[in-house]
């Protein structure tokens, strides 16, 4: 697995199979399919300008790219704890981009794994910044500013980011986890330093400042 959902290919796939629910496979019921769906939308505005026309695009194959080397091996062992082995394409190219200072905009669907080009860059620099309390040290230190739109959604960026940073764990789960046959251990020691937090309006001033960052 390389992103937090398969490509949208097989997403598709999956729903024109028509999973059902428990309840619906007692009274043999199935998921409507999306040819089933689109019928319904057809009929329903015949008549009227409500759909206008609809255009099929085809399933592709999704295209698998190697992690940069730039990325540091412990957010690619975190990844790996994730499930994520290697990037989409197109999370490659937008990780280089970032990389290379270049603005960036990445327009792909839910769970595309966009989180992953944005967190991967910001958490690799932190991973090897110097660990030091010297003044010129902490001025050079990384920080990233994530804004979301909503309390919602940047409270669900922080949780995943927790996951990823091995934070989620209480220290006797972390350490169960990593004794269990085939686990991939716990997460660098490194990545469990990085500090992240929400900030908003109703978010104590002391709550506010720190070093060592990822605000969300």
């Amino acid at each position: 697995m390389s992103a937090d959902l398969p490509p949208a290919s097989e997403t598709s796939s999956s729903n024109e199979a028509g999973a059902s629910s428990p309840d619906q496979a007692q009274q043999g019921l199935s998921s409507p399919s999306p040819a089933h769906l689109l019928d319904v939308l057809e009929r329903m505005s015949a008549g009227d300008d409500r759909l206008l026309g609809h255009v099929t695009l085809p399933g592709r194959s999704g295209k698998i790219a190697d992690w940069p080397q730039w990325v540091s091996p412990a957010v690619v062992d975190a990844w790996a704890r994730r499930g994520v082995e290697r990037p989409w394409i197109h999370q490659r190219e937008a990780l280089d981009a970032v990389r290379e200072g270049r603005d960036v905009v990445l327009a792909t669907g839910t769970g595309s794994g966009k989180s992953l080009a944005a967190w991967t860059p910001i958490l690799s620099d932190l991973v090897e910044a110097e660990d030091s309390s010297r003044i010129s040290a902490i001025h050079r230190r990384p920080t990233a500013l994530y804004l979301a739109p909503t309390k919602a959604l940047a409270a669900d960026q922080l949780a995943s980011l927790m996951s990823l940073l091995g934070q989620d764990d209480k220290p006797a789960d972390a350490q169960a986890s990593a004794d269990a046959e085939g686990s991939p251990g716990l997460v660098d020691e490194r990545l469990r330093r990085v500090r992240a937090t929400t900030v908003d309006g109703d978010t104590p001033r002391e709550a506010k400042g720190g070093r060592g960052r990822a605000l969300t």
